[in-house]
């Protein structure tokens, strides 16, 4: 009954003092009254207006600033980005001059290594002729020295002359002179003696000839190192 009967006084004092008061309070809370500094009465357009000038020369200053901020830090990076640039171009010639440097090295070396090679197989070349001469020499004193102990010996022939006297017919004497032939043979252990005496020389000539052949190739081989 209390509610029907003061309903509308209810509704009217809502719209007209709560509500109102509420929106007040915001408006003042928002920067707008109705009272300006010096106590004079200020329309809400003219508020609004003031508002919205100070708002948008807010929002041009943080434009500004975030702008500022924006070059900024591009510019900080670029920075950045140039002297890792820098340091990356230092790096690429330190390396490409230390790559250069190495393969200078290597074909001094390569150089180096092919001219040893070819004096080296020119040695190699020398030293198998002189092994081939002294093998042949030593091949052609064997056979020598088979044939000889082949042969029966040595023999000497002495000439010897058989002077016998005879009576001519004038009384005369002739010498009559006939040849007669001596041989004399060489015995068995002298032949077998002189064969080894002959054979321990020619092992000794091919030792010497070789050793002569590794000592020049080894003074060579130090002569080039230094």
């Amino acid at each position: 009954m209390l509610i029907c009967t003061n309903m509308e006084d209810l509704r009217e004092q809502t719209h007209t003092r709560h509500y109102e008061l509420y929106r007040r309070c915001k408006l003042e809370e928002m920067g707008f009254s109705d009272v300006g500094p010096e106590n004079k009465p200020v329309s809400l357009q003219e508020t609004y207006e003031a508002k919205r000038h100070e708002f948008h020369g807010e929002r041009q200053r943080k434009e500004e600033e975030m702008k500022q901020m924006f070059v900024q830090r591009v510019k900080e990076k670029e920075a950045i980005l140039k002297e890792a640039e820098r340091e990356l171009q230092a790096k690429f010639e330190h390396l490409k001059r230390v790559h250069q440097e190495e393969r200078m090295k290597l074909e001094e070396k390569r150089k180096i290594l092919d001219e040893e090679i070819i004096a080296f197989s020119k040695k190699k070349a020398t030293c198998e002729i002189f092994q081939t001469q002294a093998f042949l020499a030593s091949g052609s004193n064997l056979r020598k020295d088979k044939d000889r102990k082949k042969e029966p010996g040595y023999r000497f022939e002495l000439l010897c002359i058989d002077v016998r006297t005879s009576e001519t017919n004038c009384g005369r004497k002739d010498a009559e002179e006939a040849p007669i032939s001596c041989k004399t043979e060489v015995p068995e252990h002298r032949r077998s003696s002189q064969a080894k005496v002959i054979k321990k020389a020619e092992a000794c000539f091919d030792f010497l000839a070789i050793f002569i052949c590794f000592i020049t190739y080894f003074i060579s081989l130090n002569g080039h190192s230094y």
